[in-house]
């Protein structure tokens, strides 16, 4: 059952990151740590590198995302969330582990494998999201999206 969390992130967007996050079976606290970690919850931010909207998709990838989704709006938040889900959910399906697909998603898929082939296995990034991740479990009160 949904909970929202105390975050700047409103009702209906946390519902939606939800709803994807039972149909990815990716964990909804860890959803929502990417979000904060990649954006601060800031709908329409855009980096210096080209990352775009909550979960900050990188315009490296708004081809295939578009021709995938037919999203032409990377900063509308559903939409946004909706692509980046969906690479997450790619992700899980190569890699598995939570440390692995973080990695893959904030580095690229080859950043990641560079890292990996020198032994390295996390990186500040990995370790904040997981920090965060573990907060909202908390606060949550240790539900998952399957309890």
């Amino acid at each position: 059952r949904f909970i929202p969390l105390n975050v700047p992130m409103e009702r209906d967007s946390q519902e939606f990151v939800f709803y994807l996050s039972t149909a990815y079976r990716i964990d909804y606290s860890l959803a929502m740590a990417i979000i904060e970690q990649e954006s601060g919850f800031e709908k329409y931010a855009i980096s210096e590198t080209g990352d775009y909207g909550l979960m900050q998709i990188n315009e490296s990838n708004f081809a295939d995302l578009t021709s995938h989704f037919g999203i032409d709006n990377f900063l509308e938040p559903y939409s946004n969330v909706r692509a980046g889900m969906w690479m997450l959910s790619q992700l899980f399906r190569k890699y598995q582990t939570p440390e692995k697909v973080l990695m893959a998603y904030n580095t690229g898929e080859h950043g990641a494998m560079t890292l990996w082939e020198k032994g390295i296995f996390e990186t500040a990034y990995t370790r904040a999201v997981l920090k965060k991740q573990a907060e909202y479990q908390d606060e949550l009160g240790g539900l998952n999206n399957g309890d």
